[in-house]
Parts: structure tokens; C-alpha cells; sequence
């Protein structure tokens, strides 16, 4: 048993390397990989991965069945949901926390740092 959650726990932490025919880009500094992956006769996964610390890591796989596949506009709603779902995935595993401060020196120090530039041999704040 032991040996069997070690597997699944590794299976979902470490992926495989993504296929040659997969969709490849850069999300928040991280490489992402999105390719078709069957899972059972009839579903389809729409696997996408990310490239961390030397590794491929798993992302989301959400799933379209042939079933519901028989016309162009069905396939392009299932693979827009799966879309959807990749970047709910995206936005709360990649996306780097905001530091901005709300309030206060600290958001003063933020602005000086982060919003302020210089143009026509003035300052700018650029919003």
C-alpha cells in the first residue's frame, strides 16, 4: 500500500515529458505545454504541464469525451471549457503574488520603485 501512494503521489507531482506535437509557451516565467492525452476508450484529457525546477510538472487535464464530440462546434466548446479550466489552473498555481502595498510608506516606497518615470526630462507617474 505504501508503495501505491508513492506511485500516485509521484504520478501527480513529477509529469512526463510533454509529446513533440504539444502546444508550447511561457506563462508568468514558467514554460506550459498543452496536448491531447487519452485517458480511457472514449476521453480525452486536455494535458497541460509547466517546467519547474528541472522538471515537468502537472497542471490540469480536463477531460472531452467522444461522445460529445460528433460536430466542429461541439469539439470547440469542449476544448473552450478545457481552455477555462487550464487557466483557472494557470492564474492560481503560476501566477506570482501581488506585492503591492495598499496603504501607507510602504505603498509610497512601491510607487518610487515600481511607477515612477522619467520622460521629456520630467517625472512621470505612470499609472
Amino acid at each position: 500500500m505504501k508503495y501505491l501512494f508513492l506511485l500516485l503521489f509521484s504520478f501527480n507531482v513529477f509529469a512526463e515529458s510533454p509529446p513533440a506535437n504539444s502546444f508550447k509557451g511561457n506563462v508568468y516565467g514558467y514554460e506550459v505545454a498543452v496536448f491531447v492525452n487519452q485517458i480511457f476508450s472514449g476521453e480525452y484529457g486536455i494535458r497541460s504541464l509547466y517546467f519547474s525546477n528541472g522538471e515537468w510538472q502537472y497542471l490540469a487535464e480536463p477531460s472531452c469525451f467522444t461522445d460529445n464530440m460528433t460536430t466542429a462546434q461541439d469539439v470547440d466548446y469542449c476544448f473552450g471549457l478545457a481552455v477555462n479550466e487550464i487557466n483557472e489552473a494557470i492564474e492560481a498555481t503560476l501566477k506570482p503574488v501581488s506585492t503591492e502595498p495598499s496603504s501607507g510608506v510602504m505603498r509610497l516606497q512601491w510607487l518610487i520603485e515600481n511607477k515612477l518615470k522619467i520622460q521629456s526630462d520630467k517625472l512621470l507617474f505612470a499609472q
